[in-house]
């Protein structure tokens, strides 16, 4: 699976205010931290420009295995317009975004 394809389909044409994403191989986590490469942190910071996007998509652009297994990436993705925010979840080995929305306070509250 591509990170960068993943990341771009799962916020649709939601504005992005910021995000991080990290990236652990399964195969590291067998490994103590000596012997291999510590994790892939990615951030969008609020406020970015052009340019920063441009970075975090290219830095995002890498093949990961999506299977069966554990999880590789993390991380929350935070959306300007609106009360919504993605996580990464996982559930027996298999990884998506999922969307989470700030409940809406109806009129028995009021």
């Amino acid at each position: 699976m591509n990170a960068k394809e993943e990341f771009l389909s799962s916020i649709s044409t939601r504005p992005v205010k910021c995000a991080e994403v990290v990236y652990t191989a399964c195969s590291l986590w067998a490994m103590n931290e000596e012997d291999g490469p510590p994790p892939k942190k990615l951030i969008l910071k609020v406020g970015y420009n052009e340019t920063a996007w441009e970075e975090f998509l290219k830095e995002l652009d890498f093949e990961y295995d999506a299977g069966y297994g554990g999880q590789e990436l993390f991380g929350t993705i935070w959306f300007s317009a609106s009360d919504e925010w993605m996580v990464r979840r996982e559930y027996d080995g298999s990884e998506w975004w999922e969307l989470y929305c700030k409940p809406r306070i109806t009129d028995e509250f009021y």
